[in-house]
């Protein structure tokens, strides 16, 4: 492989360890045949600069960029993962002194972050120098790869990652105010007071006083062929938790969690609930009326503690209450539709 076009510290490094790299590049090549020099080498001029230095543990953290940059392209990563580029190019820099605290294993587990993030990968990477700037500042010293870690979780689930809610409002309670304020985008506020308010409930917005009204909080699924999760409109199951809630589309099963930040849905064994299905009202009436409510096509929820028409779910199919969250499926869409009330 040629050398990058390079200078400073990043240019000695390659040059000193000429042969041993080229050899680590060759064998890279024949895992992924189609690994292309150029791309190595331009990868390597915009993420060896970022991390170069003087240092004793410079010299590993050059080692390990490099050995990420062939994997991410000989893999064709690069191209489904934006936000590896942003990463190794611009985020390392701005992290390069936590880097240094753990340069053998950081940096992998940051580019494994990105990944398993999908289409939140890039602006997690993005954001994510800004959010841990703050714990530096906060304690006047150098940031541990724990803390990056653990505001790198707050920051996910607030971009949209729902399976991390419970363990971004743990990791959070021990993280510096002025972190947590970035990582959820919040102005100054009592960060306790908000982060038990997401603890009780992560559909409604902790900054204003939660009423007793019936309010569409959220939207999660839609169709596979527009990138969405299902190939057939899906039904809810009659079960779950206020932040998990579980439907079955085209005969497989799928777990959804989801909350005010977003929602993941992901394919799960069948989890053995019933079905709530919405039905005529003239079928349903007097001492035939099931305990905890019921609905009918029109979209007209009649619930213990009143009647709440909604219209926009006029073709209702299926539905299901959990505490203070009520989950709505159409039979004409690929969509679920949240509702929610203050917690009672």
């Amino acid at each position: 492989m040629e050398q990058a076009r390079l200078s400073g510290p990043g240019a000695d490094w390659l040059a000193e360890h000429r042969v041993r790299l080229n050899e680590r590049f060759e064998r890279s090549r024949r895992r992924f045949p189609s690994l292309d020099a150029d791309e190595v080498l331009a990868r390597l001029e915009a993420a060896l600069p970022a991390v170069a230095g003087a240092e004793p543990a410079a010299a590993r953290l050059m080692d390990v960029v490099y050995d990420l940059v062939l994997l991410h392209a000989g893999r064709g990563a690069f191209a489904r993962h934006p936000g590896l580029g942003v990463l190794l190019g611009e985020t390392f820099a701005a992290l390069r002194p936590t880097l240094l605290t753990a340069p053998t294993s950081l940096p992998g587990a940051l580019s494994n972050a990105v990944e398993n993030l999908g289409d939140v990968g890039e602006p997690w990477a993005r954001a994510l120098p800004g959010v841990v700037g703050t714990s530096a500042d906060a304690t006047g010293g150098g940031l541990d790869a724990a803390t990056l870690l653990d505001a790198g979780a707050v920051l996910a689930w607030r971009l949209g990652e729902a399976r991390l809610r419970e363990r971004a409002l743990d990791r959070a309670r021990g993280l510096p105010v002025a972190t947590v304020r970035a990582a959820l985008a919040l102005g100054d506020i009592d960060v306790p007071t908000v982060l038990a308010r997401l603890s009780a409930d992560a559909w409604n917005d902790p900054l204003e006083s939660s009423d007793k009204a019936w309010r569409r909080v959220g939207v999660a699924g839609g169709f596979s062929g527009f990138g969405g999760p299902f190939d057939a409109p899906p039904r809810v199951l009659d079960g779950g938790e206020p932040h998990l809630f579980h439907v079955v589309s085209g005969g497989r099963f799928y777990r959804v969690d989801a909350d005010r930040f977003g929602a993941h849905v992901r394919p799960e064994p069948d989890p053995g609930l019933g079905m709530r299905e919405a039905r005529k009202g003239h079928l349903l009436s007097g001492w035939m009326a099931p305990k905890g409510g019921w609905a009918e096509p029109d979209g007209t929820f009649h619930l213990p503690e009143g009647k709440l028409p909604v219209h926009e779910e006029v073709g209702l199919d299926t539905w299901t209450r959990v505490g203070h969250v009520i989950v709505a499926a159409r039979q004409d869409s690929h969509e679920l539709h949240v509702y929610a009330t203050g917690p009672r």
